[in-house]
C-alpha cells in the first residue's frame, strides 16, 4: 500500500520571509514594554506614560470637555478670586503660577512701606537722590502720571504727605486742621515727579514728599492679570479683586457678570453689568474709609484742597484697559454726575455707570448695552453690619 501523501502547502515549514511579520510584531510588542515599564522609570513615570497614551486616545476620540476651574491668590489685605473654563488643565495650572508669581513682584513694588519696595525707596529718596527702577516699572509709572494728567486734577499719585496726615489706614484717623492742609498741600503735585528717560531713574524734589498708588493700584494689578493670561493664550477667564473684574471670553455659553453692590446697603444691588472682554473698575466711598461721627473719610482726595470729594457714593468704569478704567472711574467718582459723564464722553471705548450723593443712578449712553439695572429695594442694613460711631468727640 502506498503512503498517503503531503500536502506541500500545509507541511512545509515556514521561510524566512513568511516569518518576518511575525519577528516584527514581536520585537514591536518587546520595545512597547520596554518604553512603558522599563526597570529604570519610577512607578510615577510608568504610570503618566500610561495616562499620556489613554488620554490621548480620548483627546483624538473627540477632545477632552471644557471645565471650570477657579484659583485664589492672595494680595495685600485681600485676595483675586480667578475663574477659567479650559480644556488644559496642565497648562491652565502653570499660568496660574507665573501670573501668581508676577503679582507678587508687582505688590511688592507698590507697597510704601516694605523695605525691598521700588515705592519706598523712591520714597526714602525723596530730595536726596533720584532712584533707578526697572523699565517696565518705569514706563508704566510714566504711563500713569499720564493718564492720570487727563483726570482734570482728581487723580494723583503723590497723595502719600496727605494719607500720613489722615491717617488713612487707622480706625480712628485724624482730622486735619487748616493748618496742618497748608503746610502739607505744597508737598503734593505730579509735576514735581522728575524722569529721566535715558537712566530709567525717577526723583522726587523735596524731602517729605510721596507716591502711593493705594486708589489705582488694582487696576494696575488686574491689567497684569490680563496681560499674562493674553500671553498664555486663555480665552476664558474672570478676575475680580475686591469689586474690580476683568475678563474675556464667556463662562461656557454664557456672558460673565458681576453685580452692582448698592453702596449705602451690602445686603442690595442695583445692577448687572455684563463685563465681556474688558474690565469694569469700581470706587466706592467707603474703600479704605475710616468713620468720624458717623461720617466716611476715604482716599479720594482732592490735591488742591486735601479734603474728600462728596460728589458721588459710587462709579464704575467698563473698558479694554484695566488700569484705565480704574484711573477714569475715580475721575467721575470725584467730579460728579454731570461733569464725570461729560468727561467719559471724551473716552473712547470706555462707559460709565454710578450712583450720586442722593442715591440717583447714572448711567452713559455705551453702558446700556451692557447694564441691566435691578429694583432698588433700600432695605435698612441689619445690626450686624451697619456702621458704628467710632469718634464721640
Amino acid at each position: 500500500m502506498s503512503k498517503p501523501r503531503r500536502d506541500r502547502l500545509s507541511d512545509a515549514r515556514p521561510g524566512p520571509k513568511g516569518s518576518l511579520p511575525k519577528i516584527v510584531a514581536v520585537l514591536g510588542t518587546i520595545a512597547a514594554f520596554l518604553v512603558l515599564f522599563t526597570p529604570w522609570q519610577s512607578k510615577e513615570e510608568r504610570q503618566k506614560a500610561v495616562n499620556d497614551r489613554v488620554m490621548k486616545k480620548v483627546y483624538d476620540a473627540e477632545g477632552m470637555p471644557e471645565q471650570m476651574v477657579e484659583r485664589r491668590i492672595e494680595i495685600w489685605d485681600g485676595a483675586i478670586r480667578i475663574k477659567v473654563v479650559a480644556r488644559d488643565l496642565t497648562r491652565l495650572e502653570e499660568t496660574i503660577r507665573m501670573v501668581s508669581k508676577n503679582l507678587y513682584r508687582l505688590a511688592r513694588d507698590l507697597e510704601p512701606d516694605y523695605e525691598e519696595s521700588l515705592v519706598k525707596k523712591i520714597n526714602d529718596q525723596a530730595g536726596i537722590a533720584p532712584v533707578e527702577v526697572d523699565e517696565p516699572f518705569y514706563e508704566s509709572l510714566r504711563e500713569i502720571v499720564r493718564i492720570a494728567g487727563e483726570s482734570e486734577g482728581t487723580v494723583d499719585i503723590t497723595l502719600k504727605p496727605l494719607y500720613d496726615l489722615w491717617k488713612m489706614g487707622d480706625l480712628q484717623g485724624h482730622f486735619p486742621t487748616k493748618e496742618e492742609l497748608a503746610a502739607t498741600l505744597p508737598l503734593v503735585g505730579m509735576e514735581h515727579i522728575r524722569f529721566d528717560d535715558e537712566k530709567k531713574t525717577v526723583f522726587l524734589p523735596e524731602k517729605g514728599m510721596g507716591l502711593d498708588f493705594r486708589t489705582i493700584r488694582r487696576g494696575w494689578v488686574l491689567r497684569e492679570v490680563q496681560r499674562t493670561m493674553a500671553e498664555r493664550g486663555v480665552e476664558n477667564y474672570f478676575a475680580l479683586f475686591g469689586s474690580d473684574v476683568v475678563s474675556r471670553g464667556k463662562q461656557f455659553k454664557h456672558p460673565w457678570k458681576i453685580s452692582l453692590q448698592h453702596p449705602k446697603n451690602a445686603l442690595d444691588y442695583y445692577g448687572d453689568v455684563a463685563t465681556g472682554d474688558g474690565a469694569l473698575m469700581i470706587t466706592n466711598y467707603y474703600s479704605g474709609a475710616f468713620i468720624r461721627k458717623k461720617k466716611m473719610y476715604h482716599p479720594f482726595l482732592d490735591p488742591k484742597t486735601g479734603r474728600q470729594y462728596r460728589n458721588c457714593l459710587t462709579a464704575g468704569v467698563w473698558g479694554p484697559d484695566p488700569l484705565k478704567a480704574k484711573i477714569y472711574g475715580q475721575a467721575v467718582f470725584s467730579l460728579g454726575k454731570e461733569a464725570g459723564l461729560e468727561f467719559l464722553s471724551e473716552k473712547s471705548g470706555y462707559e460709565g455707570v454710578g450712583m450720586d450723593a442722593d442715591q440717583n443712578v447714572f448711567v452713559s449712553t455705551g453702558m446700556k448695552e451692557r447694564l441691566d439695572l435691578a429694583e432698588l429695594k433700600n432695605r435698612p442694613l441689619p445690626e450686624s453690619v451697619a456702621p458704628k460711631e467710632t469718634d464721640k468727640k
